[in-house]
């Protein structure tokens, strides 16, 4: 049997980024989950700067998650020197004092107007950040490589868009061919741009492909 688990981590608005406690709060969740469902595999799928937290999160409990689902988790990106600029002025103006990023970010994306709208209204998008939170996160992104060489018996599918105008496919390649697992795959989808899942443009084939994938990793690996 295949069962199917879905954390959805969210931070109340205006709370602070805090990257060890989110790993810590996960971990958690797990560790619930996994004693209350022994027979049940556990895969996780993270997105963007999901993706880096789930790829993090694998590499340091790898007991705990049976297979890793991996979308777009690097942090080499496009006009990375525009947003370093913008990060370099505000911290003059002070390190712990919000200011509009995200919607730069959400401009990159997606070149489609609607989801534009959509994610700068979602309450959960933060679009300020202090200029200590970006270097926290530029910290925190730098380490996926790392983490992702600590990966060495879970299966990883790693998912990239061709049409990504945020996240550069060169860095999740780096990132890709870092895992130490030989159970890795890697799928480009030509029309898709950052965000692939959580949009309701994601092709039915990757859904089906990464049914498929769960399905034949149902068996959690022997870490032994």
């Amino acid at each position: 049997m295949c069962g199917v688990l879905v954390v959805i981590y969210l931070q109340k608005r205006g709370d602070k980024v805090d990257f060890d406690q989110c790993l810590n709060d996960l971990s958690t969740v797990l560790k619930i989950i996994d004693k209350d469902n022994k027979d049940l595999p556990i895969f996780i799928l993270g997105e963007s700067m999901g993706g880096a937290i789930a790829l993090q999160l694998t590499s340091e409990y790898p007991n705990l998650v049976t297979g890793l689902i991996c979308s777009v988790p690097a942090g080499s990106r496009y006009k990375a020197s525009s947003t370093n600029l913008d990060v370099a002025i505000h911290l003059v103006k002070g390190i712990n004092r919000p200011f509009d990023i995200g919607t730069k970010i959400v401009g990159q994306a997606t070149k489609e107007e609607r989801l534009r709208k959509e994610w700068s209204a979602d309450p959960f998008n933060r679009l300020y950040l202090s200029p200590k939170e970006l270097l926290e996160f530029a910290s925190f992104m730098s380490k996926n490589k790392t983490s992702a060489s600590k990966i060495k018996n879970t299966p990883v599918l790693v998912f990239q868009g061709v049409q990504d105008k945020l996240v550069k496919a060169k860095g999740t390649l780096e990132i890709y061919n870092s895992i130490a697992s030989q159970d890795k795959d890697l799928v480009l989808i030509g029309s898709s741009e950052h965000l692939i899942f959580e949009n309701t443009k994601c092709p039915l084939s990757a859904l089906s492909g990464i049914l498929g994938w769960m399905q034949s990793h149902s068996q959690k690996p022997n870490l032994n």
